[in-house]
């Protein structure tokens, strides 16, 4: 069937008229950090196309939030003469991802402005719209003010007493587990519980409307992701209320999958796919182990069906076989399943036994006819060291089409699926400058320089990471250094050119890495 799909394509594409040289797309992300905003931004860029964003000020930013009626306002004039349009819910509804944990507003207010989006494009019918959400993460902590004040205080026992409730309603608790339950209903403040559960409730209304708007057709598709879950969380509790919801409604245009800050590539990619008239199809293949199964940390769902939903909400199609492939989808997964930190003392140049046969897939498929994309889950928050490493040694590293391995493996799932797609429209140059980008940023920096600059002068100088201020440039120039070391150290002799490196949020926590062709 799949041969027929692709020959009907064909057709479309030879009498379908020619695109221009580069297309716009109306972009409206969920906060203006570089992975939400400047990354997206340069991976279609480098495919041809051009993103009209919101101007700075009206966009969620570290320390404030964004202007949702006036985000609205800009949304409806750019669509009159867009073709496309990728609209971050959080932003228009909320003010942004950290405004949706923490904000005050009214279910009639919200209720306005989910109504507004819902409305786009009835209003401008000439062109599609795709919008994505997210569920409210439910962490085990959490500080650094992207939660409630009283989140750092109790953010582990509201987080335990989820879990407890979510597993109540599913399975069935031990005695134990009962009593435990108990003691932390006790415990927890009612003022804080009920704060917390108040704006739950209110965002899961907006997402059940938002859900049923697209089953309607107000939207071409419409991703909500689960941000920082667990298999056993309020997360995962609201997520199969509302998969209960989709399925009741049979919907098409819409996926749930684990992730926040790689949904506005996943749907840009979709845009430009929708506009190429093209569905590419991607053949993921694992490391060996646990593999599919693994389900990742921050995640509650195994891979094998992360991948599949990161591929269909992409507008791929996924592939058993690897030669009808336009796309392999290479995972490096924890052999036992268990996706330790980048900063864990296993995560070594050495590796854990198993990354060699991995780096052998790698080199193997690069000789292929299609297109190669790794998506390095097997820590979280950082590279794997070893396959770095693996694939320096064996001189893969620019013969890969995508790379990503950054904080949660949706993240780099929907990073390396967005970037290897869209390789197959840019030029080898802009190709490498993204790789090289992914590396010092995934690898270099946040699974070694971080931690390095953390143990030599954050922590013995009594500095705060989470709030660099004045000490923001001194940071940066140290980061470079170390950035720049581990390049000649690793990569091919003058791959990295040009390189700067920035902390736009004020933090250690994530770097913005640019680099020359």
């Amino acid at each position: 069937m799949n041969v027929f799909l692709r020959a009907a394509l064909l057709v479309c594409c030879f009498f379908a008229p020619k695109l221009a040289a580069a297309e716009k797309i109306v972009f409206v992300p969920i906060d203006d950090r570089p992975v939400n905003l400047s990354y997206a931004a340069e991976v279609l860029k480098s495919a041809g196309w051009e993103l009209v964003v919101p101007p700075p000020e009206l966009l969620p930013s570290r320390y404030k939030a964004g202007d949702p009626e006036k985000l609205l306002d800009w949304l409806e004039e750019q669509s009159l003469a867009a073709s496309s349009a990728v609209v971050a819910a959080d932003a228009v509804i909320y003010g942004g991802l950290v405004a949706s944990r923490t904000h005050g507003y009214a279910q009639g207010v919200l209720g306005e402005r989910a109504g507004r989006l819902i409305k786009v494009k009835g209003r401008y019918t000439h062109f599609n719209l795709y919008v994505f959400g997210t569920i409210m993460r439910t962490p085990r902590f959490s500080a650094g003010g992207t939660e409630p004040p009283y989140y750092e205080r109790w953010g582990a026992d509201i987080f335990r007493l989820s879990a407890l409730e979510d597993k109540e309603e599913t399975l069935r608790l031990t005695r134990r587990e009962r009593k435990e339950k108990e003691d932390l209903l006790a415990k927890i403040p009612p003022a804080v519980r009920n704060d917390w559960l108040t704006r739950r409730a209110l965002n899961f209304k907006v997402n059940k409307l938002l859900l049923h708007a697209a089953a309607a057709g107000a939207f071409d598709y419409f991703v909500l992701g689960r941000d920082d879950t667990a298999p056993f969380s309020q997360s995962h509790k609201e997520a199969r209320l509302l998969a209960q919801e989709a399925a009741a409604a049979r919907l098409h245009n819409y996926r749930a999958l684990p992730g926040a800050d790689q949904l506005g590539l996943l749907l840009l990619t979709r845009a430009v796919l929708d506009r190429r008239q093209h569905i590419p199809f991607i053949h993921a293949v694992y490391a060996e182990g646990l593999g599919r199964r693994t389900v990742p940390c921050y995640e509650d769902a195994p891979l094998g069906e992360t991948v599949a939903d990161h591929i269909y909400a992409a507008g791929g199609l996924p592939v058993r076989t690897a030669a009808r492939a336009d796309l392999a989808l290479l995972l490096n997964t924890p052999y036992d399943g268990v996706t330790l930190e980048a900063s864990a003392p296993e995560n070594t140049a050495a590796g854990r036994g198993h990354t060699a046969g991995f780096v052998s897939l790698v080199k193997k498929e690069t000789r292929s006819k299609y297109k190669v994309a790794v998506a390095d889950v097997e820590f979280g928050n950082g590279a794997s060291n070893a396959l770095i490493a693996g694939i320096c040694r064996e001189g893969l590293s620019y013969r890969v089409d995508a790379y990503a391995g950054w904080n949660t493996a949706g993240n780099s799932i929907g990073y390396a699926l967005g970037q290897g797609i869209l390789s197959l429209y840019m030029t080898r140059g802009e190709r490498d400058r993204l790789l090289t980008v992914r590396y010092m940023d995934d690898w270099a920096y946040q699974a070694n320089a971080r931690g390095t600059l953390y143990r030599d002068i954050v922590w013995p100088r009594g500095l705060d990471g989470a709030k660099l201020g004045k000490h923001k440039e001194m940071l940066a120039a140290a980061a470079l250094s170390e950035l720049n070391a581990l390049a000649r150290a690793y990569l091919p002799e003058g791959a990295v050119r040009g390189l700067t490196v920035d902390f736009p949020w004020d933090r250690l926590f994530e770097v913005r890495v640019a680099a020359k062709k």
